[in-house]
């Protein structure tokens, strides 16, 4: 899957995920983007250009993400996940 990212908003540069999944959501928090989709699909990255693959054990299609007073919430109709750290949601 390609993520497209850009400095200004009017440039994009095409970036590879790394993974053939499908990223529903992506969000910033902690120095840390972290990209949620299908398939228990979760990557984390520093610079949006280098991404690792985390397992994510709860998290099956996320339908939003957003960081907040130190934790990412994920919304999955009807469940909300807050995330701790790469690899503990609850």
């Amino acid at each position: 899957m390609v993520l497209l990212t850009s400095s200004d908003g009017a440039n994009w540069t095409v970036r590879s995920s790394g993974t053939e999944l499908e990223i529903n959501v992506i969000a910033y928090g902690n120095n840390t983007f972290v990209a949620l989709g299908n398939g228990r699909t979760a990557l984390t990255s520093p610079d949006c250009v280098n991404w690792i693959k985390v397992i994510s054990e709860n998290i099956f299609i996320p339908n939003d993400m957003s960081y907040g007073a130190g934790l990412f919430v994920v919304v999955e109709h009807p469940i909300q996940w807050r995330y701790y750290n790469l690899l503990r949601w609850n």
